[in-house]
């Protein structure tokens, strides 16, 4: 009877192992799932503030990607923060992950209007994405 009872408690721990394993695993599924972007999230909102318009060799940088490409750098690398610049959540926390953005970003339509802002001004953007899953850069007026 004793080795039954303790086959039985075998038995028992092993499934207690295997359902906290498994609860554990669905828990970091639901973590990682949550931290990727999905149509229509704000990935983050920035100030792009004089700092972001000059690259790290103090070229004036000239195209809207590479401002907000910089302008994720300051924020990760140089920690060089406009007092509105948001967290991305570390999307772009990586010099690969910025270089990506930059050619996604460069292939967004913008307007000419909302082009020269950034080119030329120091505004607060957004950049989110779109229902089909593109990328897209607004003016942050909320």
């Amino acid at each position: 009877m004793n080795g039954s009872i303790e086959k039985m408690r075998v038995r028992l721990r092993f499934r207690t192992v295997a359902t906290l394993k498994s609860c554990l695993l669905i828990a970091v599924v639901v973590c990682l799932s949550s931290s990727v972007a999905q149509a229509g999230d704000i990935l983050f909102s920035a100030k792009l503030g004089t700092q972001d318009h000059f690259n790290s060799a103090g070229e004036r940088l000239t195209t809207v990607a590479a401002i907000i490409q910089q302008d994720r750098a300051n924020y990760h690398k140089w920690k060089k923060r406009d007092p509105e610049d948001e967290s991305d959540g570390g999307l772009f926390s990586s010099a690969k992950a910025r270089a990506e953005l930059g050619r996604d970003l460069a292939r967004v339509k913008i307007s000419a209007s909302l082009r020269g802002k950034i080119i030329n001004g120091t505004p607060i953007i957004y950049v989110g994405m779109n229902d089909d899953n593109t990328l897209v850069i607004g003016l942050k007026d909320w």
